[in-house]
């Protein structure tokens, strides 16, 4: 609904040949469908191999604390605002629905949505459910017979859609009860509460759950056609980018965890450790530490389990793109755990049977011919890294990163092969905010620095930072015409010195290297500021140019050009 949605975030992406890929490639299956013009015009003009994705995951949708997707309602599940509805046959079948659309009342509401500098969540939801209701009920008119609970499907398109509820089995019936559920009493409480507060036959799944389902059979399978849709057109996508012989196609994020109070935590609570939190220890990052006020898995849980969470998550996940960025990869080894309602300086790390999950990990890769590349940022012990290169993961180097001890920027030499180059990520500066210390701005503004005193030390470590970096760029004759190592020469982030840094790690031996829309763009925001959620307009800020205009930005076709002739895919 909104054409400038910004918590998808583009990536234009170069592999080295096919020869070294660490996992069988995927099979090009050629399939009849609308090409999207997005997809088009990654493969075809600017040479792209892979378009990188934040998580799809399910959300709430509701501004501020539901909205990161990176603590989502499921991450089996994906989130209904990303549907197309122009691809929905029953939406323009619709009639009731076509009328409301085309409402001058209701035409106004979405042109104010799209021009707004930030997404506002609650109205776009509200206006996107009101959409698939109205088709659902011409979809379930048109495509079925009989009353619930036994509805009986007379298309071949309601055929398709009872395939893919027997294919998801339990745990979509389960995902669909808890959607309705939670539904039914948001209608007839007037206060906001969760499931811990459900009655008490329905505080886990069970019998009584079952039977809830049996009663309700049409708006459960509303939940169950939602994600039909939604898995449906992810997968056309998918196969269009493939028709493009691009060699890796959609690249997919999963989030570490999930909401406490959503449908995952509600269907696996029996493997989860709901009184704790996860995060991270003191660092130099963040010197009281992280909570990212996710529950942790229960590692003795999950493999009494014969951990079908994992498995699940991981199939559900790998199924529509050829390569998945798994967050804080870590977890799989120690995950450092909080007391709820402790400060994270009284966490401790947890550890996990790391051989069984990348094992796991590893036949769910071949099985689904995915690359997996593990988020292994932060405190990361040396081990760590070796055993994820063992089974044969990509480590993730962000260029910010990557440096000596001294501070000096690594050489392009020094990137293992076995990995993902990357300027910059959502939790991190733009290379135009770095560059300004936009960054620092806004964590003046919001009190992150104790006293003036601080925040010019922070600026003073930024200009050696800047320094740093065209050393590095000089020493790979890399500086574009007119910059030096002089930071007069270079007072704010040009296209060129944007193409000059993207080189650099295109001369690494990286497997993939990675650009950033952001980037391309010259943004000044990023994405997320960690540490802040009701305090900053984290996940809702839109690019300054709507989608469909950057297919024709000279900026991004130049980028395109500068990656594809350093890495040309072969």
């Amino acid at each position: 609904m909104n054409k400038k949605f910004r918590s998808v975030i583009l990536f234009l992406a170069h592999k080295r040949s096919a020869s070294e890929t660490p996992h069988t490639e995927k099979t090009v299956v050629h399939l009849p469908g609308e090409v999207s013009p997005t997809i088009s015009w990654a493969g075809k003009e600017l040479g792209a191999g892979v378009i990188g994705l934040n998580p799809l995951h399910a959300l709430r949708n509701t501004a501020p604390y539901h909205i990161s997707p990176y603590a989502p309602y499921s991450r089996l599940y994906l989130n209904e605002l990303y549907i197309d509805l122009d691809q929905l046959p029953e939406w323009h079948e619709s009639e009731e629905a076509q009328q409301q659309f085309l409402d001058p009342e209701f035409q106004a509401a979405l042109r104010a949505l799209r021009q707004t500098r930030q997404v506002d969540y609650n109205a776009v939801a509200t206006a996107k459910r009101t959409m698939l209701d109205l088709a659902y009920s011409t979809f379930i008119a048109e495509a079925y017979s009989g009353e619930e609970p036994h509805l009986q499907p007379n298309t071949e398109r309601a055929r398709r859609l009872e395939r893919f509820i027997q294919s998801e089995g339990t745990p979509l019936e389960l995902y669909a009860a808890f959607q309705t559920l939670e539904e039914e009493r948001r209608l007839i409480q007037s206060t906001s509460t969760t499931w811990h507060d459900w009655p008490k036959q329905f505080l886990m799944p069970g019998q009584p759950v079952h039977e809830y389902a049996k009663r309700h059979r049409k708006r459960i399978r509303f939940f169950q056609y939602i994600q039909w849709v939604a898995s449906e057109q992810l997968n056309e996508i998918q196969r269009t980018a493939e028709q493009l012989a691009m060699p890796i196609g959609l690249y997919h994020d999963m989030a570490l965890g999930a909401d406490r109070n959503g449908a995952e935590a509600w269907i696996y609570q029996s493997v989860l450790a709901l009184g704790a939190d996860c995060g991270a220890p003191p660092d130099s990052f963040a010197p009281e530490g992280q909570n990212w006020g996710l529950p942790p898995i229960n590692p003795h849980a999950l493999r009494s389990s014969g951990y079908e969470l994992l498995i699940q998550l991981l199939r559900n996940n790998f199924r529509s793109g050829g390569a998945i960025r798994l967050d804080h990869v870590m977890a799989f080894f120690r995950l450092f755990w909080i007391p709820r309602g402790r400060p994270a300086s009284e966490g401790t790390y947890v550890h996990y049977p790391f051989e069984d999950l990348l094992a796991i990990v590893a036949l769910e890769s071949v099985r689904s011919h995915t690359l997996v590349i593990g988020e292994d940022l932060g405190t990361v012990p040396d081990w760590v890294r070796e055993q994820l290169a063992k089974a044969r993961v990509l480590s993730y180097r962000v260029f910010y990163f990557e440096r000596h001890a001294d501070g000096a920027m690594k050489p392009p030499g020094d990137y293992p092969a076995q990995s993902l180059a990357v300027t910059t990520t959502h939790d991190l500066p733009t290379l135009a905010g770095f560059w300004s210390g936009e960054d620092l701005q806004v964590r003046s503004r919001l009190g992150a620095f104790h006293d003036d005193a601080a925040h010019r030390q922070a600026w003073e470590e930024r200009q050696r930072d800047k320094a740093r970096i065209l050393n590095a760029l000089q020493r790979e004759h890399l500086l574009p015409t007119g910059v030096t190592e002089d930071l007069a020469t270079a007072p704010a982030m040009t296209t060129d010195l944007c193409h000059a840094i993207h080189l650099y790690l295109a001369h690494t031996p990286s497997y993939l290297v990675l650009a950033n829309l952001e980037d391309g763009l010259g943004e000044l925001s990023q994405t997320n500021l960690p540490g802040t959620i009701d305090s900053h307009p984290n996940w809702t800020r839109k690019y300054s140019i709507p989608v469909d205009h950057m297919l024709h930005d000279k900026r991004l076709r130049q980028l395109g050009a500068v990656l594809h002739s350093a890495r040309p895919l072969r």
